[in-house]
């Protein structure tokens, strides 16, 4: 199974850049992937966090680090912009080159406009900025967990009894497979995780890739966020493989 190239498809993608920046260390990037157009991209849990990384091309890459964003989807349905992520719209983010940003053409901005369906109260919300230079906050969609490691580290401790690496991240995978994405190998699953009391299914996606060039593993987990279903994840899974770039 062959991953879909940027710009394939029925639906518009904005790429986005998942990226730490240090005032000490400078900019590293961690991934960039593809969010469908009309949803943005926010801060999760716990913000990014960096082990380790390489440089290649004068850019640095994390090859250990982990992090959570939210993706909510704004009621247009066109313009996604730079999100409160600490990445951002990949078409107005900046990419570290040797310890010195790189300004991508474009200005990134949105003018999309709040989320139209109702959210039920649990429902995690993302903040993005108004008109008025307030914040307006969007019923939360879709959770995404970046789980980054050195190949070498994935090596020793072994692939485990699960044949499907992307199906260890789930709790339950219904279905799992392998398939080729920007010429690197990986595998896929879809299934479900368990949260919360008294342990609720909710649908999720996963994918993990290896990155010869960059000598790491890439692991990506999507899952439904409370209100939301599986056609939600699976919008999410389609534009992030089709947006993929992990150098």
């Amino acid at each position: 199974m062959n991953g879909p190239g940027p710009g394939e498809g029925t639906s518009a993608v904005c790429p986005y850049l998942l990226a730490v920046r240090s005032v000490v260390f400078g900019t590293c990037n961690l991934l960039l992937l593809g969010v469908p157009a009309g949803w943005r991209l926010g801060d999760g849990a716990f913000p990014p966090e960096v082990d380790r990384w390489a440089v290649r091309d004068g850019i640095s890459w994390a090859t250990a680090a982990r992090g959570h964003w939210w993706l909510a989807a704004t009621a247009g349905g066109t313009g996604s912009g730079p999100g409160d992520s600490r990445g951002g719209a990949a078409q107005g983010t900046e990419v570290a080159g040797a310890g010195r940003p790189v300004q991508r053409t474009g200005d990134g901005r949105s003018d999309g406009g709040a989320e139209g369906r109702t959210a039920t109260a649990a429902s995690p919300r993302v903040a993005r900025r108004g008109e008025g230079g307030g914040r307006r906050r969007l019923p939360a969609r879709v959770e995404l967990f970046l789980d980054v490691r050195p190949r070498a580290a994935v090596d020793r401790a072994g692939e485990g009894p699960v044949a499907s690496p992307a199906a260890r991240l789930l709790s339950r995978s219904a279905t799992d497979g392998t398939l080729e994405l920007a010429g690197h190998r990986g595998w896929w699953a879809r299934g479900a995780v368990r949260r919360g009391f008294p342990g609720r299914w909710h649908p999720a996606r996963a994918l993990v890739v290896d990155c010869p060039e960059t000598k790491r593993r890439i692991a990506v987990r999507l899952e439904a966020a409370p209100g939301s279903g599986e056609s939600e994840v699976e919008a999410a899974w389609e534009a992030a493989v089709r947006g993929w770039r992990c150098h």
